[in-house]
């Protein structure tokens, strides 16, 4: 069945294959940018001291064992913020090909495409698919409120394509509590 109803238009680069090899820089947003992952004050240096909650620590433990269920990939530098998250993931190797017995669904593209729908096994859109599940399903036991969002639909993600733009990036999340926090000040 085709329909355009609730049809998004994507922002992922139209062709690249995302399971290639190489650096990705992602961004998660919490559903209605609701503070709920840590707080940020001054420590006694003036410095920015993340604080963070229970949801966070969710977030943290669940992001240190991506390389546990994703082999090919590793993870880099990592931040959360209050309402959104920043994270270096690393496709090391190829995934491992999907299993040949695995049922591929199609749908039909509004333009008329026939598409395969779902991720593609591997791919950065699939590790930040089970990342944001896990971290919602754990959230949600510890809180006792089944089916809560926790999550912006979707998220945004720069292909990283030189260790300087690497570098930039990660100086850029690692500064990020620092920035929020003279952001608050208003300095």
């Amino acid at each position: 069945m085709s329909s355009s109803y609730g049809h998004r238009r994507s922002i992922r680069l139209r062709g690249y294959d995302y399971t290639r090899v190489g650096a990705y820089f992602i961004t998660i947003l919490t559903h209605q940018r609701e503070h709920r992952l840590c707080s940020i004050s001054a420590g006694p240096q003036g410095e920015a001291y993340v604080s963070l909650t229970d949801i966070g620590m969710i977030a943290q433990r669940c992001w240190d064992e991506i390389p546990a269920h994703f082999p090919h990939v590793e993870i880099d530098t990592f931040q959360i913020m209050p309402d959104h998250l920043h994270g270096i993931i690393i496709i090391a190797s190829p995934p491992p090909p999907p299993d040949p017995d695995e049922e591929r669904r199609y749908g039909t593209h509004p333009d008329g495409r026939l598409m395969p729908t779902g991720r593609v096994p591997g791919s950065v859109g699939a590790v930040v698919s089970s990342y944001k599940s896990a971290v919602t399903r754990l959230a949600n036991i510890a809180d006792g409120t089944p089916g809560s969002s926790r999550w912006h639909r979707g998220y945004y993600e720069v292909i990283i394509r030189h260790p300087a733009q690497h570098h930039r990036i990660s100086d850029y999340i690692e500064r990020n509590p620092a920035e929020w926090l003279r952001q608050q000040r208003g300095t």
